[in-house]
């Protein structure tokens, strides 16, 4: 099949103009397949801060890195999220955090069910930013919690 084919036209057309929606809406959304650079450079374009995660380089509990600090002299316990660092030093701000997950433990994209629901990230609530999650092998089967809350975008030619 021809690359300007119309039905390759119409492919291409309907998955921009769904992720296009999404990204208007600031609607949670999974896509299936590599929307390779063209995902950020849209996100972008609509005003967006994009903050990508490689959901398999962090702890399947996403509590993220314990940090020792002193509160009023007191020691505690606490962790560090680094990746939601700009979401919460920059309010006014809107952010597409895009979690990459064809790698991931499955724990971990489970976890992802309270940030997507609730914008929970280690119990600090932000409204600054939604999620987009892909998973460049569009053949592999997910079977996660999450998947009710995402609407489906197939990036598939």
């Amino acid at each position: 099949m021809a690359l300007f084919s119309k039905k390759n036209l119409e492919k291409s057309n309907k998955k921009f103009r769904y992720l296009e929606l999404c990204l208007d809406t600031c609607d949670n959304f999974l896509i299936m397949g590599d929307p390779k650079d063209e995902l950020k450079a849209l996100a972008e374009s609509m005003g967006y801060q994009v903050i990508t995660v490689q959901l398999h380089s962090i702890n399947p509990d996403l509590r993220g890195t314990p940090v020792i600090g002193n509160v009023s002299g007191i020691p505690c316990f606490n962790y560090h999220v680094p990746w939601a660092d700009p979401i919460f030093e920059h309010p006014d701000k809107k952010f597409l955090v895009v979690f990459y997950i064809e790698e991931a433990d499955p724990r971990a994209i489970n976890a992802l069910k309270s940030i997507i629901e609730a914008h929970d990230i280690q119990g600090h609530r932000a409204d600054n930013f939604f999620v987009g999650v892909v998973c460049r092998d569009s053949s592999k089967e997910i079977q996660s919690t999450i998947l009710p809350l995402l609407t489906r975008i197939d990036w598939v030619d």
